[in-house]
């Protein structure tokens, strides 16, 4: 029982340590930092980009059809953007759904390894079970009213 314990402890670690979003490394607030200041460069230089554009067009077209076309590319950056969001976000879903389906697989082993292994042993000591029990729930009870 202690091994397959111990399998699904470093099991539970390596898919923790290899999903990602489970985990955040110290060093990730720096990288947070530097992504959102990245991310506020892009919106300055695209602004700045469709500005260029929108006064190059007011020199090729009326001003009406200068601000449609801006509005235009601007929708359609929106909606590039938009897609690449969704495209992430299934993705990290279908990866999450991949863990969990393992964390739970090793888990249920677990649980029935436990079972096979428990089951005589509560069914010949009935008393000598509930009396584990019942101190077990105590101990327990007693532990998370210190912690809080």
């Amino acid at each position: 029982m202690k091994a397959l314990i111990t399998l699904a402890e470093f099991a539970l670690a390596d898919r923790l340590l290899k999903g990602g979003p489970l985990l955040r490394a110290p060093a990730s607030a720096n990288i947070d930092m530097l992504t959102g200041a990245a991310s506020i460069m892009a919106c300055a230089g695209l602004g700045f980009s469709f500005y260029a554009l929108h006064l190059w067009l007011a020199k090729n077209f009326a001003p009406e059809i200068a601000a449609a076309i801006t509005g235009g590319a601007f929708l359609g950056v929106a909606a590039l953007i938009g897609l690449s969001a969704f495209a992430v976000i299934c993705y990290r879903k279908k990866q999450f759904d991949k863990v969990r389906h393992d964390i739970t697989g090793i888990l249920e082993g677990l649980a029935k390894e436990a079972d096979d292994r428990l089951a005589q042993p509560i069914r010949e000591h009935p008393k000598s079970a509930a009396a584990a029990a019942l101190v077990a729930g105590y101990l327990s009870g007693e532990h998370m009213q210190q912690r809080h």
